[in-house]
């Protein structure tokens, strides 16, 4: 029997025991005739069953009460249960759905929006210091988080280290911006925890509904919200992003695009091709930059500049870079088998190059291939701009440095930072962007810069190679200006590996 039935049970049972006792005394006279009839027997043990006779259904009554009591809290708390976080005693996931539903059917057509907030490497922090530390840390967030929200506004933990806001009857999208500033300035002032100091960021999506896109389910807001979130991570974290419906059109586009190229990936459809890399002085080959080509069925092939922007900043790069690795080894231990003695360089990204488990797994992709000669393999940081944390950046290069792998830094002179990544990054080739060799016999401005460069890759000991050369006189003037190596189509371009080795025969 359920627990509040059994009490309501009980407290009827009770109830109806004292009635029957004050109808039972009200027949005797009362307590006056059971005390003078206790004091004529003189005898205790008749006082003590008298008594008890009278307090049981009292006994009784309290008995079910406290347990109808208990039924009640019980059921109180299982409610609280599936409704509250128990850490930090907001919403839970589920209530905010209801909250965010009751928000919808009452709003009279004002503007609602909805903020999903992610704390940016929170997980990183939990592993660090513990489970204990990380619990408490969203506890001091979750208290901060209360300070920014007006009386009309709703907060909730979403997940585990994820919450979500309801911004009711808001004016415009406006006032949710301003609150997202004020939740980003607050996540940046320091915790302090057991002596120990956190500085934290957050990435926040903002999906609005307004008067005249009122008929949106709760449902479609909270997935706008989180793909808005999802961006504002892509951006480089510590900021926020509103979803907008034609940034959202254009970024199914983006998805279908990323699952083909990933289908490709599958299907080997992709293909290194070789362009070589020379000795300005003697003309002799020294290696080979690996170059992406896509055989796509429909679309015959198609170059990098056409596909790899939809990989930009997701999680396909680094699928993307890991095969290009394990291509450039295979290449590698093939040359080694034919006693062709070359270095290759293949390209990887930023986004790819700082992912905690790079250097693991560029060594389990060593490991697999043992043969190949690995301080054989280069790889080319591409779109160095995009390196957001040079410092373990370094690290990492470092590291894969005692592996044997060397590092060059891709079209250099081309980003604002170049000469900040020339002297923390710890690469062993400099290239220069065919930007600058292109005009290079033309503009003399370009000249000074290809100078310059050149004086500065070797003040950090690096071998300094020239992109898009294309005509003698650009390979004789790189070469009388200190650069020792350069490629381009004066000397080949991108050839399918089969037909590199063929040119390869036919070199001096």
């Amino acid at each position: 029997m359920p627990l509040q039935r059994q009490a309501k049970w009980d407290l009827g049972i009770a109830l109806l025991g004292l009635l029957a006792s004050s109808v039972l005394l009200q027949q005797l006279d009362g307590f006056e005739w059971l005390y003078q009839l206790s004091r004529q027997h003189e005898a205790w043990q008749l006082d003590e069953l008298l008594l008890s006779m009278m307090l049981m259904p009292l006994v009784l009554s309290w008995f079910s009460y406290r347990r109808w009591q208990e039924a009640q809290q019980a059921s109180a708390e299982l409610q609280h249960q599936a409704l509250f976080d128990p850490l930090t005693q907001l919403p839970n996931r589920t209530h905010f759905t209801q909250l965010l539903q009751d928000a919808c059917n009452q709003d009279d057509g004002g503007n609602i929006s909805v903020m999903l907030l992610d704390l940016d490497n929170f997980q990183a922090l939990n592993r660090r210091y513990g489970a204990a530390f990380g619990d408490q840390l969203l506890l001091v967030i979750s208290q901060r988080l209360w300070g920014c929200l007006d009386l009309c506004d709703q907060l909730a933990r979403f997940g585990s280290d994820e919450f979500a806001l309801i911004s009711g009857h808001c004016d415009s999208q406006q006032r949710a911006i301003n609150m997202a500033e004020r939740i980003l300035l607050m996540c940046r002032t320091p915790v302090h925890i057991d002596g120990v100091e956190v500085r934290l960021s957050a990435s926040i999506g903002i999906s609005s509904r307004s008067a005249e896109l009122g008929q949106q389910q709760p449902e479609h807001l909270l997935r706008q919200a989180n793909n808005a979130m999802h961006d504002a991570k892509l951006n480089g974290k510590d900021g926020y992003v509103c979803f907008n419906v034609d940034d959202s059109q254009c970024k199914q586009v983006q998805q279908q695009q990323r699952q083909r190229f990933k289908r490709a990936l599958q299907h080997n459809e992709l293909q290194l091709y070789l362009q070589p890399q020379v000795a300005l002085g003697s003309g002799k080959v020294i290696g080979a930059e690996a170059l992406l080509r896509w055989h796509h069925p429909q679309q015959g092939l198609r170059f990098p500049d056409s596909f790899l922007t939809a990989t930009e900043q997701h999680p396909l790069a680094v699928e993307l870079g890991e095969w290009v690795l394990e291509q450039g080894l295979q290449q590698l231990l093939r040359w080694q088998q034919q006693g062709i003695q070359l270095k290759l360089s293949v390209n990887i990204t930023p986004y790819h190059l700082l992912q905690p488990d790079f250097l693991s797994r560029l060594q389990l992709l060593i490991a697999r291939y043992p043969d190949a000669p690995r301080h054989r393999l280069q790889i080319e940081v591409v779109e160095t701009n995009n390196l957001t944390d040079l410092r373990h950046a370094a690290d990492t290069m470092r590291q894969c440095g005692l592996l044997g792998v060397k590092f060059a830094l891709d079209d250099f002179g081309s980003g604002h930072s170049s000469l900040t990544y020339l002297r923390e990054l710890p690469a062993q080739v400099l290239k220069i962007d065919r930007s600058f060799t292109r005009d290079i016999m033309e503009d003399y401005n370009d000249l000074v810069v290809v100078k310059a460069m050149i004086r500065l890759g070797y003040t950090y000991g690096l071998e300094v190679l020239a992109e898009g050369i294309e005509t003698e006189a650009q390979q004789q003037k790189l070469h009388s200006l200190g650069c020792g190596y350069g490629q381009g189509y004066l000397y080949a371009k991108a050839l399918p590996p089969q037909e590199f080795d063929a040119w390869l025969q036919t070199q001096p």
